[in-house]
């Protein structure tokens, strides 16, 4: 099934900045870094100095092209916290229609490494350029990137703490059998009742299992259906989020 991302709103010039700081009214700027088998992602440009960052991970939908990076720009800006680094990913080459992201269990054809070892990789590039605060690793997706941010919660739990999920499904023929790794996670999921997309029904499956598993849960709704439909405050939604997935 290849999950469409229905993406609101106008898209910003993308600007490349040198400093270490970008302005806060600005969208950041990014290093284009590579990761094993070619296969890139986009660090941007912290907007305040810090001893050390918080890390997140943005899994976008779609398609996962870079011409995603505006958006993430934007999310950036007006939702995260000064003390985050963000990283955008870019699904990799051997991407398909039906599968964006493929992991160990939804592998493509040419496979040459799934989303869980690049996003491992990734952690560690990201911390090799600045500082990166141990066991705080966070991600956010939507759409296509939620299977892949649910199979890595479960599979790197060592790495990631908690998860911002909008508009996604959680399939549990995707995930490893015992999901005994997202105990203690945190999850802040967001859909709307109307998704005709990706049907609300799973998403609230998820939210179930992920209960039972011991994780901890957040659920909202917003109206409009699938993709980031006007008319609600989504940024004020993934500030809000945050400040709950962070807190002590």
């Amino acid at each position: 099934m290849k999950i469409l991302l229905t993406l609101a709103g106008s898209c910003c010039l993308l600007a490349v900045s040198q400093s270490r700081a970008a302005d806060r009214d600005a969208d950041p700027g990014f290093q284009e870094r590579t990761l094993k088998e070619g296969q890139s992602y986009r660090l941007f440009t912290p907007r305040t100095e810090q001893q050390s960052y918080r890390l997140l991970v943005i899994l976008p939908g779609g398609d996962g092209n870079p011409e995603f990076t505006p958006w993430c720009q934007a999310i950036y800006r007006q939702g995260i916290p000064d003390d985050f680094l963000v990283a955008q990913m870019i699904a990799p080459t051997w991407k398909t229609p039906a599968v964006t992201w493929p992991t160990e269990l939804t592998p493509t054809p040419g496979m040459e490494s799934s989303i869980e070892e690049l996003f491992a990789e990734l952690v560690k590039d990201a911390a090799s350029v600045y500082t990166v605060a141990e066991g705080e690793c966070y991600t956010l997706s939507w759409s296509s990137g939620g299977p892949a941010a649910y199979f890595v919660s479960a599979t790197e739990s060592k790495l990631v703490k908690g998860h911002f999920v909008a508009m996604s499904v959680f399939r549990e023929d995707w995930l490893p059998k015992r999901l005994s790794g997202v105990r203690g996670q945190r999850y802040f999921l967001y859909h709307s009742p109307e998704d005709q997309v990706c049907p609300v029904r799973l998403a609230e499956a998820g939210r179930k299992t992920l209960e039972e598993e011991g994780a901890e849960v957040r659920w909202q709704s917003y109206p409009g259906g699938h993709g980031w439909a006007p008319g609600t405050d989504h940024f004020r939604v993934i500030r809000e989020a945050f400040e709950w997935l962070t807190e002590d």
